[in-house]
Formats: C-alpha cells, sequence, structure tokens
C-alpha cells in the first residue's frame, strides 16, 4: 500500500461559488486522474482507492466535492451544466490542460458530457456504473417525476435563499459507511446494505433538499451519444437492480474506444468490490498513452 496524502483547496468561482477540491503531487507525473462522485456523495467516495492504489505513484490526482455537496455546499442552481464549467475551471487554476476522468454512477454521466463540451482537454474517460435514464422505473412517467422534482427544487431553492434551510448538516465519510455496508455483505444482508445508500431520508441528513432534488433531476438527462474519441474504459456491474447491463453495454459500444469489465456485485462497485475494481482500473491506466 502506497502512503497516500492530498491536500484541501479552495476554488472560488465568478459567482462567488467555493468549490472545495483535493490536489496530490506525483514526484514524476504521467498526468492527472479527476475524479467525480455521484448523487448525494462526496470526494470521500474516492478516499479508500486512493489510499491503496499505485496510481498515485506516477499521476496526480483531483477530487472534489462537486458544487452543492460536502464541504461545497451552495443553495443555488446545480446540475451537470455548471458541473462541467467548474470541472473546467479547476483544471484551469491547477495547470493541466488534459486529465483522465473517473467518474461513479452520476459522476461517470457527468465525465461524458464533460467529454462531449470539452472534448480537448480529455486524456482518457472511466465511467464506473453510468446512469441510463431509461432503466429508471418511477410510479410517474419520468417527464412528469423531471418536472415535479424541478419544480420542488426551485421553491425549496427560493425558501434557501430567504433564510429558511437547515443551519446544519451531517458530515458523510463514505470510507466508513463502506465498512459497515461490507459488514452487512459479509451477513448475506444486501438489501440492508443497498439501503445504506440508497435510501432518500438517509441521503438527507448529508445534503440541502434542494441539491439532492436536483440531483435526481440530472439522473433523468440522456448519456450523450457524441463524445471525445479518447480510451475510455467502463466498469459495469452485473446484479444491478437500479440500472442496466444491457444498456450500459449498448453505450459502451458507442464509444469509441471503450473496454468493458464487468463485475458481479450491485450499483456501488466501490463498496462491494474494491480489489476488483482497483485492479481494472489500474491495469488499464498502466497502459494508458499520454
Amino acid at each position: 500500500m502506497t502512503t497516500f496524502q492530498d491536500v484541501k483547496h479552495t476554488l472560488i468561482r465568478n459567482d462567488g461559488a467555493r468549490i472545495s477540491y483535493w490536489q496530490h503531487q506525483a514526484p514524476e507525473s504521467r498526468g492527472v486522474l479527476l475524479f467525480i462522485h455521484g448523487v448525494a456523495s462526496n470526494h470521500t467516495r474516492f478516499s479508500e482507492f486512493l489510499q491503496h492504489t499505485e496510481l498515485t505513484r506516477s499521476w496526480d490526482t483531483l477530487r472534489l466535492d462537486l458544487r452543492g455537496h460536502a464541504a461545497s455546499v451552495d443553495r443555488g442552481v446545480v446540475g451537470i451544466d455548471v458541473w462541467c464549467a467548474d470541472l473546467c475551471a479547476l483544471l484551469d487554476v491547477c495547470g493541466y490542460a488534459r486529465a483522465v476522468l473517473v467518474g461513479h454512477s452520476l459522476g461517470a454521466n457527468v465525465a461524458a458530457h464533460f467529454a462531449q463540451r470539452h472534448a480537448a482537454r480529455v486524456a482518457g474517460l472511466i465511467l464506473i456504473d453510468p446512469v441510463q435514464p431509461q432503466a429508471l422505473h418511477w410510479w410517474l412517467p419520468q417527464n412528469a417525476a423531471r418536472a415535479a422534482l424541478k419544480a420542488a427544487a426551485t421553491i425549496l431553492r427560493w425558501l434557501g435563499t430567504a433564510g429558511l434551510h437547515r443551519r446544519e448538516l451531517t458530515a458523510l465519510d463514505l470510507e466508513q459507511l463502506d465498512l459497515q455496508a461490507r459488514a452487512l455483505l459479509a451477513q448475506g444482508r444486501d438489501a440492508d446494505m443497498e439501503r445504506l445508500y440508497s435510501s432518500c431520508w438517509e441521503d438527507l441528513k448529508y445534503f440541502p433538499t434542494a441539491t439532492y432534488l436536483q440531483d435526481v433531476v440530472q439522473v433523468f438527462q440522456p448519456l450523450p451519444l457524441q463524445v471525445a474519441k479518447v480510451p475510455a474504459l467502463m466498469l459495469l456491474s452485473v446484479g444491478n437492480r437500479s440500472s442496466s447491463v444491457e444498456l450500459n453495454r449498448a453505450y459502451a459500444a458507442s464509444l469509441p474506444h471503450c473496454d468493458i469489465v464487468e463485475i458481479k456485485c450491485n450499483h456501488w462497485i466501490l463498496t462491494a468490490a474494491p480489489g476488483t475494481a482497483r485492479a481494472a482500473i489500474e491495469a488499464w491506466v498502466m497502459k494508458l498513452k499520454q
């Protein structure tokens, strides 16, 4: 295991938003890996991976709390457009022309959208179980559900601007939560494990309600079909009730140069199969030409 440390910084955007990010610089760097978390998550999603991977010996790393999340809490509008602009600004301030983007769940969707909009800034894509909106099941038609969520989020943003919001939010350490989840998996309590990550009532302990609703709205945004012609790796969960193996396979096939590694686990690949995921990512990155 490597000795890993990264340093917290703050990026202040033109609109005053404060984006917290953590940077590690390798002694002899091949480039930078930029890690993007998903819905109701934060930068600690990748803490365990970074502490154990050998990649930090030869790669710089950046991970952030997306605007609206954890240390980047914000009561305004968030979504893929804003997040992609923030990522571009982050690469600028850190002096990186290009990055290999590593995204989990909605973070994988954000990475794909970034590659569509800023192709010249992408050296590679690692997509860990992207979210396919066609695979989601709601009691309302998707268009109606999305409209209702957007309306609710807008009202809550207005209330937040008026000062009507929770003053304190509980900090979420996903590295510690993963330990609890693995204990449940070891007992065969898979459903209880999944509830730790998929219950909206659990998520709302840690995030502003308006941000959470806006996150869910972004899940309905289709993955882009035109992305940078760069090498890609997709880690695909097999045995996942919240997504579609077939749709993700088809999406991988639509990318110009995409390898697929299928892992028998649920959607939280870095939780349920950390060693398998780490080995696949390391092998792929080691072969990447810069």
